[in-house]
């Protein structure tokens, strides 16, 4: 008697798992999941695979996170450009014209030397603060003078930017956080593991036990159905393997994250 051969899956990715376990759910219901013996199971199993789906609008999350990632660098470069300038232009002879103005914006903005280095959430806070005293009549005028509002001006648009920007990641992370009862994707993806396992093992037993013919050939036919799709699964396996392709933990790094709307 043929058993039920289901795919760990560890190496496909969150779209291919999701793709091989709804092969597996529509080869179920099309047989009558009573018939086989699993009224219980395709009900949780069906909103495992509803939860999968929600994992595969993760990519919107980490989107904007590239997002966050570009603007804290742009940032990051228009903040050491202002600073070492500005350091600069402190040390120039106290005759020259512009030093009344290097040193007022030096002095006002000294205090955040450095907060390029900061996590980036800190960094935003500290830059937020930067640009109010950058504001200040004095020292808006001083930057005025010395050519550098326009540098100012520029920070400020992208520091807002990247704050809007991780609001909306924040919200699309509480999404999926309600969504899937703040399961990581590994949780997700383990669930479904366990739940056609189970299935798994009732259909070998129901194999074994079952003396109906008719409900016999049923059974064995599904099993029949749900190796030949594991075996196409499998093949997506190896051709992954063999051309290098990433781990599904690769794509979405051991998914600690919370399961999204990826």
């Amino acid at each position: 008697m043929s058993k039920v051969k289901v795919i760990a899956a560890f190496r496909l990715t969150n779209g291919a798992y999701l793709g091989y376990h709804r092969h597996i759910h529509s080869a179920l219901t099309e047989a009558g999941a009573e018939q086989l013996g699993l009224a219980e199971l395709i009900e949780p199993y069906a909103k495992a695979i509803g939860e999968m789906e929600n994992v595969i609008n993760r990519p919107r999350a980490f989107q904007e996170s590239r997002l966050i990632a570009q603007l804290d660098k742009s940032r990051d470069s228009y903040w050491k450009a202002i600073y070492r300038c500005l350091s600069h232009l402190s040390k120039m002879s106290a005759n020259d014209a512009l030093y009344p103005y290097a040193l007022t914006a030096f002095t006002a903005l000294k205090q955040f030397k450095g907060i390029q280095q900061h996590e980036y959430s800190r960094e935003s806070e500290e830059l937020k603060a930067a640009l109010r005293v950058a504001a200040e009549p004095k020292v808006k005028e001083a930057l005025a003078q010395l050519g550098l509002e326009t540098l100012f001006n520029r920070l400020t648009i992208i520091n807002s930017e990247l704050r809007a920007i991780d609001v909306k990641r924040s919200t699309l992370i509480g999404q999926i956080l309600a969504i899937n009862d703040g399961r990581t994707t590994a949780e997700v993806r383990d669930n479904l593991k366990t739940l056609v396992q189970k299935i798994a093992a009732r259909l070998d037993a129901m194999s074994e036990l079952t003396e109906d013919t008719t409900r016999l050939e049923l059974i064995n036919n599904t099993i029949t159905k749900i190796n030949g799709i594991t075996q196409q699964y499998r093949r997506i396996q190896a051709m992954k393997k063999s051309q290098g392709g990433k781990d599904a933990t690769e794509e979405n790094p051991t998914d600690t994250s919370p399961a999204s709307p990826e």
